[in-house]
């Protein structure tokens, strides 16, 4: 089904939903924030093959720091992880991961 949305639109959902889960993050909602980056990840993931894409790393870091907070340590270093090697490939090793 989202290989018949234009992946602008998907990029868009992707947005609102990594929002969504930021402000469940602010609520202390983990769980639901965890849901949210999840989706956002895999939805950026379907339209976009390519495995440096900078959105991708923001997603796996929102999701390793809602993670985090649920005390999922070991899911959230995996997720840490990807982000920071996205971000190294693109930048490199000297540049920050921040929050978008």
């Amino acid at each position: 089904a989202l290989n018949l949305i234009p992946p602008r639109q998907v990029q868009s959902r992707a947005s609102i939903l990594t929002a969504l889960g930021m402000c469940y993050d602010a609520m202390k909602n983990y769980n639901q924030a965890v849901m949210c980056h999840q989706s956002a990840l895999e939805l950026r993931k379907s339209i976009d093959t390519d495995t440096t894409n900078p959105d991708v790393a923001v997603s796996w870091y929102h999701l390793g720091a809602a993670l985090y907070r649920l005390h999922r340590f070991e899911a959230a270093l995996v997720a840490f992880h990807n982000a920071l090697t996205i971000r190294t490939e693109l930048f490199g090793i000297d540049n920050q991961l921040t929050q978008n």
